[in-house]
């Protein structure tokens, strides 16, 4: 399925806006970091490969190796992702065009569940051979963090990756801190997936996202949490509560719990 540009920053911008707080994030990819870019900002300057939470009235410098240092913009709410050996930088509104809740991290086994023990948060691999670790406020929690060995890169849960990225969704068991054992036994059912189901829904109450990283957003994020399948069965399993069972009627369309949504084109 594909969604029209800029649809989900529409559909969730309405009451499902941030709290004004005007601190934003600065993150660099493991490609910015490994050509040595770096951020400097009043009391910090270094390549973390987690978020650093910072006030957009500081003075934020990029340095890049054999190039001028660039001034960035620190944007309240939003994510400035430092991107690629060129140093380029994309910004993201966290809550509408990324997840507060989802970090993407690529690590080995032992670095992943020891960030997430960190973050106190859940803990589950993607397809893609990355993990997911989900904790509220996930991206002040990993600021400044010290950074476990084997955490290669952190990187924002993209809403709208939705649209391009269905090949990376899963449709997993929720493993916290898992045994290696447990993640090879996801890896063997890896097939159940739901990258069919990633998109953005609509019903009379409100908004339904299933992400591409296998966790969903339910009424403007009141509820949140992960997509499991088994045997054909859909469930929207929350962080508190009862998991809710999802029908698929036809292609983009789902029944939760009695409650219609149509997903949008």
């Amino acid at each position: 399925m594909r969604l029209r540009q800029g649809v989900v920053a529409m559909l969730l911008a309405g009451g499902c806006g941030g709290d004004g707080d005007p601190s934003g994030y600065v993150l660099l990819d493991r490609e910015a970091r490994a050509a040595g870019i770096s951020i400097e900002a009043p009391g910090f300057q270094g390549a973390p490969a987690l978020p650093v939470a910072l006030h957009a009235d500081e003075k934020v410098t990029l340095k890049v190796p054999g190039g001028a240092p660039r001034t960035i913009a620190v944007r309240p709410g939003a994510v400035a992702w430092v991107r690629r050996a060129s140093g380029d930088v994309e910004y993201a509104d966290v809550g509408v065009q990324a997840r507060a809740d989802l970090l993407v991290v690529d690590a080995d086994p032992t670095g992943a569940r020891a960030l997430a023990e960190l973050l106190d948060g859940s803990l589950w691999p993607r397809a893609d051979g990355r993990w997911s670790i989900q904790a509220p406020d996930v991206l002040d929690r990993a600021s400044f963090l010290p950074e476990p060995g084997g955490v290669h890169e952190a990187a924002p849960a993209m809403v709208g990756a939705v649209a391009t990225a269905a090949s990376n969704a899963v449709g997993a068991v929720r493993i916290e801190a898992a045994p290696d054992e447990r993640l090879e036994r996801f890896k063997a059912t890896v097939e159940t997936t739901s990258a069919g189901l990633v998109g953005v829904y609509r019903s009379p109450k409100g908004v339904l996202v299933i992400d591409a990283g296998g966790g969903f957003s339910l009424h403007c994020g009141q509820t949140r949490g992960h997509v499991t399948i088994d045997r054909g069965r859909v469930k929207l399993v929350p962080e508190r509560g009862a998991p809710r069972t999802a029908i698929v009627v036809k292609d983009g369309e789902l029944v939760v719990d009695d409650e219609p949504f149509t997903v949008v084109e």
